[in-house]
């Protein structure tokens, strides 16, 4: 893993981990519920998501980002037979640079109310909440805000029926 650029360094530059857990409710609506963002090597970041998976027995899946150093994380984190892991790619969220691709994939689902955040007080949460007020003014390079939006985004990727209901509604929209 340490050939890797960046997978095992701590310093400025490099990109933050960052795990979004999130929780559908009765009312087919997600709860960001908490994660995890700091900068770690893949290893520690591979016992995080190992020791989750532990503590919670009802973890669906990982949803991992595949560009970058991504796809070697995801590689290091299949080993684990009892870790289901859902890679994407970036493109899959849509064009543009990965701040447009951010809001234009989050927007429908806050504007619909169908993600609302936790109101625990945590670093993840945290990060979440000034992402969303300080928005546009987020340096994509180095703030954490941009890689727990990243974390973000891969989770709602692998809710299909959150994603259609969103779906759904703007087009049911009347003009």
């Amino acid at each position: 893993v340490g050939v890797y650029e960046n997978v095992n360094k701590r310093e400025a530059g490099s990109s933050h981990f960052a795990a979004a857990y999130v929780l559908m409710t009765p009312y087919n609506s997600l709860v960001v519920a908490g994660g995890y963002v700091e900068k770690c090597s893949a290893d520690e970041g591979e016992r995080h998501l190992v020791a989750v998976n532990r503590k919670y027995r009802n973890v669906t899946s990982f949803s991992i980002e595949m560009n970058g150093v991504g796809a070697p994380f995801a590689a290091l984190v299949m080993r684990h037979p009892e870790l289901i892991v859902s890679p994407h790619k970036v493109s899959e969220v849509g064009a543009g640079n990965k701040k447009t691709r951010q809001y234009n994939f989050l927007e429908p689902f806050f504007k619909n109310g169908l993600v609302t955040i936790s109101d625990e007080d945590t670093p993840f949460l945290n990060r979440l909440r000034s992402y969303l007020e300080r928005y546009p003014n987020i340096d994509m390079e180095r703030d954490p805000e941009a890689d727990v939006a990243d974390a973000l985004v891969m989770a709602l990727l692998d809710v299909p029926s959150i994603r259609f209901t969103s779906l759904t509604e703007d087009i049911m929209q009347p003009k």
